[in-house]
């Protein structure tokens, strides 16, 4: 038995997997789609969405797109950026589905300028969005930057929407980046979920699926995963997921306080738990038996004595 038949649900409410039919809009999501609106509008230059890991940003992305006018947009989507200069612009006219196999980069860059003409002359927009844009080269965004200064009469034949986290913006202050941060013509960062924001998402997410106030979630729930999860969509649905497992083992039809901070506490053991299974794979078989050696002159602590952190750089900074 599952807990979507203990509780009547039709599937599944917190996936992790980006799911289009439970988009959520929050106050940030509303801004940037202002952002990416206004930098629609422009016609030219890139538009920049930053997020944490976890935010959301895919979703919004694909919920941006999914806006789009079949019509008259063009779209290619490029979610890994682990490429150099010239294996990235392959990367784009792959992504416009050109075929350049055994092609030299002078005739990549023929064959997509040419496609990109024939899409203005049909009145359509050919827009490039690529994902965790944090990991891409200094050469594929100066790359970029050169493919975004094609112009006919007058006119950008393509626009690009860079999406990535937050250190991406660090990156985009590199030296040597100065033109490309000109041709910027919006930013925004995607905010994490307040604490009234979560409540609206979670229940949210539940109706989505037939809830019909089982289980019931007592007062200070919220505020308690608020805490645990900072707002950030990823993890609450990872929390929300176990919460509701946790309910139907117990078979309770009322979540309080109490579960939420149980489920919270087994999840830090479980990642305390993989870090020392973490560990002690890393360390010698000889270490393992001197330290069960009480009679054993203590060894000073090597590269093999280390955990885990499962915090994201931001915290670990902080």
């Amino acid at each position: 038995m599952r807990y979507t038949d203990f509780f009547n649900l039709q599937e599944y409410p917190f996936n992790l997997t980006p799911d289009l039919r439970f988009y959520f809009r929050s106050e940030s999501h509303r801004r940037a789609l202002s952002y990416l609106s206004f930098g629609l509008s422009k016609g030219e230059g890139f538009v920049v969405i930053t997020g944490e890991i976890g935010a959301g940003k895919t979703v919004f992305i694909d919920y941006f797109l999914n806006r789009l006018p079949k019509s008259s947009a063009v779209t290619a989507n490029i979610a890994s950026t682990q490429f150099e200069a010239d294996s990235f612009l392959r990367m784009v006219a792959s992504a416009f589905g050109l075929r350049q196999r055994g092609a030299d980069k002078a005739s990549v860059f023929r064959d997509l300028e040419a496609f990109l003409l024939d899409t203005q002359r049909r009145n359509a927009r050919a827009i490039l969005i690529v994902d965790e844009a944090q990991g891409l080269p200094i050469s594929a965004l100066e790359e970029l930057r050169m493919l975004s200064n094609i112009y006919h009469q007058n006119r950008p034949l393509l626009q690009v929407f860079l999406i990535g986290q937050p250190e991406f913006r660090r990156k985009l202050a590199s030296n040597g980046l100065e033109q490309l941060r000109q041709r910027i013509v919006a930013i925004h960062h995607l905010n994490p979920l307040s604490e009234d924001e979560l409540r609206q998402y979670v229940l949210y997410r539940l109706k989505k699926v037939g809830w019909n106030n089982d289980p019931s979630f007592a007062d200070g729930c919220f505020a308690a995963i608020h805490r645990e999860t900072r707002g950030v969509p990823r993890l609450i649905n990872n929390l929300c997921d176990r919460l509701l497992w946790h309910a139907f083992i117990e078979e309770k039809h009322a979540v309080d306080l109490d579960d939420v901070r149980l489920v919270i506490s087994d999840m830090k053991f479980d990642a305390n738990g993989l870090s020392l299974d973490i560990d002690a794979q890393d360390r010698p078989d000889d270490a393992l038996e001197l330290e069960s050696d009480p009679d054993a002159e203590a060894e000073p602590k090597g590269e093999s004595d280390r955990v885990v952190d499962f915090r994201n750089p931001y915290e670990q900074e902080g």
